[in-house]
């Protein structure tokens, strides 16, 4: 199931498909930068957290639902701006790619650019929906990318040890505490609905 939060998310991007409810977060990066590392290192943090690699979708009577696919390959999608006259200036390209409404039931709600404005200067921008991740969670996901990279700089594995606790299972004991009458929640929902 959807946590509550989740659905209202879901609900709110039915009326609007536009880019609201993404968080972007931009790094400049200077020195040497591998870009296959970078890529393993996205792998690697999408397939340690569930949210990141789950899709949105509906049962047939509208109720809806997540479906979490199976670890993958993750590209950040690579710009080369050394030859342009302002390489840090925002352009069609890269903006539309980054604004893009996500497809919530097509698409995971995770997407990645490397911008390259330098030749050790390389600017990564990451966006997630919403409804996958809270703001402040972007530190953690930044705190996983950055030790998977320097692992697979050096020719380590870059997978992470899996989290205890994915944020599905937060969905599902949520849902269980408000159909049960005796837990907090649900004497709450008995009281005011």
């Amino acid at each position: 199931p959807l946590s509550s939060a989740q659905e209202r998310l879901g609900l709110l991007r039915q009326r609007d498909a536009t880019d609201s409810y993404q968080v972007r977060r931009a790094w400049r990066l200077g020195g040497r930068l591998d870009p296959d590392a970078l890529d393993a290192a996205l792998s690697a943090v999408v397939a340690r957290h569930e949210g990141l690699r789950t899709r949105y979708r509906q049962y047939d009577d509208g109720v809806p639902y997540q479906l979490v696919d199976p670890p993958a390959p993750v590209h950040a999608d690579r710009h080369d701006r050394r030859d342009d006259p302002d390489p840090d200036a925002a352009t069609p390209a890269v903006t539309a790619g980054l604004h893009r409404p996500f497809d919530l039931a097509e698409e995971w709600p995770v997407r990645a650019a490397l911008v390259r404005t330098g030749d050790a200067v390389h600017t990564l921008v990451v966006v997630v929906h919403h409804i996958a991740c809270a703001p402040a969670a972007v530190r953690q996901m930044w705190r996983d990318l950055t030790t998977a990279y320097d692992r697979a700089v050096d020719g380590l594995d870059p997978a992470l040890p899996a989290p205890a606790f994915q944020y599905a299972d937060h969905a599902v004991w949520q849902r269980a505490e408000a159909a049960d009458p005796h837990s907090g929640v649900g004497r709450d929902l008995a009281f005011w609905c």
